[in-house]
């Protein structure tokens, strides 16, 4: 609950406006977004698909009532082979950081 009531000259108020979709391209954007951002946040596939499919989160749960189950698990399946971590190749070692040195005998002086 707010601890105030919003003030209508706020020029930073949140304003909702719809948007009409009718061929279902801008749901389907929407889910493809959910997807890719879960997925990098380190969610496995079932996970993101659990997402969808929950009423909690209304706007991908529209996406699942909208585009069907089938499509939104392609979206997911498709997102998953680019952005899940068990897809994605270990990173090669950076050219530019000299490989690290045992220190052996070496001390620092003036310490």
């Amino acid at each position: 609950m707010p601890a105030k009531d919003p003030d209508s000259t706020d020029p930073l108020g949140l304003n909702a406006v719809g948007v009409p979709d009718e061929t279902g391209e801008g749901t389907r954007q929407m889910a493809e977004c959910f997807a890719e951002e879960f997925l990098r946040l380190g969610h496995g596939p079932e996970q993101v698909i659990e997402l969808f499919r929950s009423p909690r989160h209304r706007l991908a749960h529209h996406a699942w009532t909208v585009l069907g189950a089938q499509s939104v698990t392609e979206i997911v399946t498709q997102a998953a082979a680019i952005w899940s971590p068990a897809h994605r190749p270990p990173a090669p070692p950076s050219p530019t950081t000299p490989p690290a040195q045992p220190l052996g005998d070496r001390h620092v002086r003036g310490l």
